[in-house]
């Protein structure tokens, strides 16, 4: 379910379906901010309200690591921030794994 999502996720955020590759080439090329996440995540319709809701906390958060680590205003995200947030997401919806 949370690879599912996230390929909802990218092809919301990329207009069309991409490995996550492709995406992060996209990324390098286009800026991408929390507005932009959240807007793509409530594009997604097959995800409940408080499935939505972890994932728009997830996305908060990691974006206050780009607020945390930006010396200008400019709160774009990079490949790192991207996959702190995918891997919150992953936690939030399925909880901690437990090794």
């Amino acid at each position: 379910p949370v690879f599912a999502l996230v390929r909802l996720l990218l092809v919301s955020l990329a207009g069309e379906p991409r490995t996550f590759a492709q995406f992060m080439g996209l990324l390098r090329k286009r800026s991408l901010d929390l507005e932009d996440v959240l807007h793509a995540l409530n594009a997604i319709t097959s995800v409940g309200e408080s499935e939505l809701r972890s994932l728009r906390d997830a996305a908060r958060d990691a974006d206050r690591q780009v607020v945390a680590g930006s010396d200008c205003d400019k709160r774009t995200w990079n490949e790192a921030i991207l996959r702190s947030f995918l891997r919150k997401a992953e936690v939030a919806l399925t909880g901690p794994r437990h090794e």
